[in-house]
């Protein structure tokens, strides 16, 4: 998919100026400058108090070498037609228009904005998001010296130095070959206390082999004495992230990895093209839309659903777009029934295919699945399913609520 096609799926086909003359931010957007998302509303007390901050910071920035590089949107959450236009006035950027209501919901859903004001920040070449806590940095950074605020590499949240469960000093850099496990745990949690020596073990079989692994503990105990590593903070525990030998991430739910591939046969999960749908899942069904396709269960299903799904997954993972739709194939377990009964799908109706995008809380039926029920269906085949995730991109299909 183009960078154009990207950012009108996100903004709409255009925004309006302050003189309401429409602008294609596609065109506007050329360069690839960074897009920030304002939701913001006249009403809001926090709101009026922020805006002039992001006035001056964008009308300094626009004086300087790096100006260029930044747009902002505004998505407002006013009760009506002239709170918006007068809080508008007030600003020097663009603007979703006021009456396009819709679009203003779907793009607060999209993003997961709790609350007002709030300023995500998207790359304008690939339509993700970089920063989803601008208003938070430009707090800590009000003369944006390190805008765009992008996330802090793994060694610099790290720092130099660790240290080994004797007390012994050792050097970041030691790891920066190796696959990486960060451990959040705590000896005072019963979930870890059960997990960890599932991971021990996968650790000393993976590094018995020769595999180039290290693990790196992340403490949320409440004492130093019982802390074996540094604390860096607190998040649901027991999780495991997965960082390639580059600190790139690889997964966030290793967890979910270790418990359903405990001999580290795929050690260490990379992304691939097509996916048996498990717990490992979840991240990516909350964070991006997926191609689900709910099989019977039965063993051959397996295959029929490779034959399906295998060449359009591989196409679209080798265009380099693997992170706007993972494709997966659903069997038989507790995890897929239940995203099955969320995405409405009775056992009659298998085989089914279809698109759950979690964050627009929209789902997209493929019509030839959704007849499999029928006397005479009409046969899904792979150059169906390539139709289908070709009408997806282009904004052809017709979803439904997720949440009815």
């Amino acid at each position: 998919m183009s960078t154009k096609n990207q950012l009108r799926n996100i903004l709409g086909p255009s925004v309006v100026n302050r003189a309401g003359e429409s602008v294609d931010l596609c065109q506007y957007n050329a360069n690839g400058k960074v897009i920030g998302l304002y939701f913001s509303a006249h009403w809001c007390s926090p709101c009026r108090a922020f805006t002039p901050v992001l006035v001056d910071f964008y009308n300094e920035l626009k004086k300087s070498e790096s100006g260029a590089d930044l747009e902002i949107v505004f998505v407002s959450s006013d009760r009506d037609q002239s709170s918006f236009d007068e809080y508008f006035a007030e600003m020097p950027w663009l603007a979703v228009p006021f009456q396009e209501r819709d679009r203003k919901a779907k793009l607060s859903k999209k993003f997961r904005v709790q609350g007002i004001p709030s300023l995500v920040l998207l790359d304008g070449i690939s339509g993700k998001v970089i920063q989803a806590e601008a208003r938070e940095c430009l707090a800590n950074d009000p003369q944006g010296k390190k805008f765009p605020w992008l996330p802090r590499p793994f060694r610099d949240v790290i720092g130099d130095t660790l240290i080994d469960n004797s007390g012994q000093q050792v050097a970041t850099q030691s790891l920066s070959d190796k696959i990486k496990f960060i451990y959040f745990s705590a000896h005072w949690c019963p979930a870890c206390k059960a997990f960890t020596p599932q991971l021990v073990e996968l650790y000393k079989k993976l590094r018995g082999e020769g595999r180039k692994l290290e693990c790196v503990f992340v403490s949320s105990d409440r004492s130093e004495d019982s802390c074996l590593a540094i604390l860096l903070s607190q998040c649901r525990i027991p999780s495991l992230v997965v960082l390639d030998e580059e600190d790139q991430l690889v997964t966030k739910e290793g967890r979910a990895y270790v418990n359903e591939d405990p001999e580290g046969e795929d050690f260490p999960w990379f992304p691939t093209p097509l996916t048996e749908l498990t717990g490992a899942a979840a991240s990516k069904l909350n964070e991006d839309p997926c191609l689900i396709l709910f099989t019977l269960g039965r063993e051959e299903d397996e295959v029929m659903a490779t034959d399906l799904l295998a060449d359009v997954a591989e196409d679209h993972f080798q265009k380099g777009a693997q992170q706007s739709l993972f494709f997966y194939y659903a069997l038989d377990d507790e995890f897929c029934d239940t995203v099955r009964q969320f995405a409405r799908v009775t056992d009659t109706q298998l085989p089914q295919l279809l698109i759950v995008d979690i964050p627009e809380q929209t789902l997209y039926r493929h019509a030839a699945a959704a007849a499999a029920a029928v006397a005479t269906p009409t046969p899904l085949t792979t150059a169906a399913v390539r139709e289908f995730v070709e009408k997806y991109f282009a904004g052809m299909l017709a979803g439904e609520a997720l949440l009815q």
